[in-house]
């Protein structure tokens, strides 16, 4: 089994999106597959001029175009540079196809935004090819959320036209969460053309030893934010409630671990906030340093129909490291924590509530080591990329009889 990935972006951003990419491809090769990926002419490679690379092992060629003002951002670019990017879209699918002729892969698998699905839909007509497509985020919705203005709302409302066309072009959708699956069910795609491919962590790449809150006075926690940073992480609200805490007392550092387009707005915020400190962007390979630096990790999403929809990587990774989690209540957190249980919960939106919950579990730190074992545990027992590959591996047998 052959199969071209066709990536939007890939590492080295550490957006989770391209952690799961990773992931995916990694795994798929763990048990045979045969894989190769292509990256869109928005993202440079790591080596200038490179053609080809390889990620987690496996070959991703890039189609990078020289346009600087076209290159991946989550700062909103403006319609003229969307216009642009999207006068790209033939170039692309020659690109996937002649790549896809030269080493005949048994199907496509685009991911999203639709500017992959067109380029691959282009180059599986060609080749007589099936095309999956997996939807990971609405991007639409991201949108609004940053700028809730007539034209934005418009733009909003044409992108979701198209990405309801790109799934229904595809010969079959992955999504990743069960909101995403309401979503594209309510957008008329037929059930049994939709597989659920959930969030999962490639525990290989987790140690074993990492430090926990054992043997630690809560008064010497760090608690931390380790991922994006754009407005719909709430960090604002975790800045707020650190303000309060300490005006209570309450001395335990705030790292915040990543970049994004809030990243101004949350420094100038913390300005006068003592002990929040922001590490910036990093590398996923950093992930074992960062995670032995830190003891609570927060996860405050605001409340969106997007956050309802969407569930995040890190929070599984944090698991995964066992670290204890705190989230807000969006839909998407509640697929992944259960209070008390696996984590502990907070109400979105809501400073107090996070407060609350942040002064339960300083004041009573015995709760903590179970709730860690029993996130360790769900992870590794249901959310395991073995498990994810060989549902990948299913979907494409099947997709290529069907063909036959």
């Amino acid at each position: 089994m052959k199969v071209l990935h066709v990536f939007y972006s890939t590492l080295p951003s550490s957006k989770g999106s391209d952690i799961r990419s990773r992931d995916v491809i990694e795994s798929q090769a763990g048990i045979g597959i045969d894989v190769l990926a292509v990256s869109s002419p928005f993202q440079d490679p790591v080596e200038m001029g490179a053609k080809v690379e390889r990620i987690a092992g496996c070959p991703c060629y890039r189609s990078s175009d020289v346009d600087s003002r076209l290159r991946i951002s989550e700062k909103d670019q403006g319609l003229m540079v969307k216009l642009r990017k999207m006068t790209k879209l033939l170039s692309f699918g020659d690109f996937v196809g002649t790549l896809a002729a030269r080493e005949g892969p048994d199907v496509i698998h685009a991911h999203s935004t639709f500017f992959c699905a067109f380029a691959g839909r282009r180059a599986a007509q060609r080749l007589g090819k099936p095309l999956v497509y997996e939807v990971r985020s609405l991007w639409e919705e991201r949108a609004v959320m940053k700028s809730p203005t007539l034209k934005t709302r418009v733009v909003a409302r044409l992108i979701r036209l198209i990405e309801t066309h790109a799934m229904r072009m595809a010969d079959h959708v992955v999504v990743i969460s069960e909101g995403l699956y309401r979503d594209v069910v309510a957008r008329g795609i037929p059930q049994h053309c939709i597989t659920l491919v959930r969030n999962g962590i490639n525990l290989s790449r987790v140690c074993g030893g990492s430090a926990t809150i054992n043997g630690k006075r809560a008064a010497d926690w760090v608690f931390a934010y380790i991922g994006n940073l754009s407005d719909i992480e709430g960090l604002d609200i975790l800045i707020e409630a650190v303000k309060i805490l300490r005006e209570r007392g309450w001395n335990n550092a705030l790292q915040i671990y990543g970049d994004g387009p809030a990243m101004d707005r949350l420094k100038l915020q913390a300005r006068n906030v003592e002990g929040v400190t922001f590490f910036g962007r990093f590398n996923p390979e950093d992930a074992r340093e960062i995670y032995a630096e830190v003891d609570v990790v927060v996860n405050p999403r605001r409340r969106s129909s997007l956050t309802d929809k969407v569930t995040p990587l890190k929070t599984l990774e944090a698991m995964a490291w066992r670290k204890p989690i705190v989230v807000s209540s969006v839909a998407g957190m509640l697929e992944l924590v259960r209070d008390g249980e696996t984590g502990f919960v907070f109400e979105a939106d809501d400073v107090l509530a996070l407060v609350g919950t942040l002064i339960r579990i300083l004041e009573n730190p015995e709760v903590l080591p179970p709730v860690i074992e029993r996130a360790w545990e769900f992870v590794s027992e249901e959310r395991s990329w073995y498990a994810n590959a060989k549902a990948y591996w299913e979907l494409y047998e099947q997709l290529v009889k069907n063909r036959i």
